[in-house]
């Protein structure tokens, strides 16, 4: 058997095994719930199963102790401390398969840690159309301002780095841009 992790809306992140050797089968009490809230991506650790990170909506990412249940909040900051992140409801994140404890997330930046989320780096630009039409709703005429961050737009929602590739990773938007990096963002192309 093997682990299997993943989110529920509004209620959690969660880890269990794939299957039991049990009369009966699985039951509810083999999972354990790691994260309240709306839950999302939930991702081990590359280097230690005991270890994994976990996000509700608008990329809140923390990373989770198992054993203790310790939990530290990981999202990342722009490194000016001013720039404003935008993440999407579902944020994009994604394990870098060339490092034990990597990590990518997706704001409208690509950003990525080395050390399981205790130091960031911004690999691009941002990545989005940043249509300014498309992200003050506050003001665009909706019925309602939106504080849950549902309604963020312009911002990352896939992050595919290759196993094969060092330093090669694709990354989706949810304004239509495909954005390519063959150099761990140094340079991008976008297909869009």
């Amino acid at each position: 058997p093997y682990n299997v992790y993943g989110g529920l809306q509004d209620n959690g992140s969660w880890v269990g095994p794939s299957a039991v050797w049990k009369a009966g089968g699985m039951r509810n009490s083999e999972w354990q719930e790691v994260l309240f809230g709306d839950g999302f991506e939930t991702l081990p650790r590359g280097d230690d199963s005991r270890y994994l990170f976990a996000m509700w909506q608008g990329g809140e990412l923390h990373m989770i102790d198992r054993q203790t249940g310790d939990s530290r909040f990981v999202k990342p900051l722009h490194p000016d401390g001013k720039t404003e992140l935008r993440c999407n409801w579902n944020a994009a994140l994604a394990r870098d398969p060339w490092q034990p404890q990597g990590i990518f997330f997706g704001s409208q930046f690509l950003h990525h840690s080395y050390d399981a989320g205790q130091n960031w780096q911004l690999l691009s630009p941002d990545l989005t159309t940043n249509d300014t039409s498309k992200l003050h709703q506050d003001i665009s005429g909706g019925l309602t301002v939106d504080a849950t961050n549902a309604e963020n737009y312009c911002s990352i929602v896939a992050i595919a780095p290759s196993p094969v590739t060092r330093g090669l990773a694709w990354v989706g938007t949810d304004d239509g841009n495909v954005q390519l990096t063959n150099d761990h963002g140094k340079t991008w192309t976008n297909f869009a």
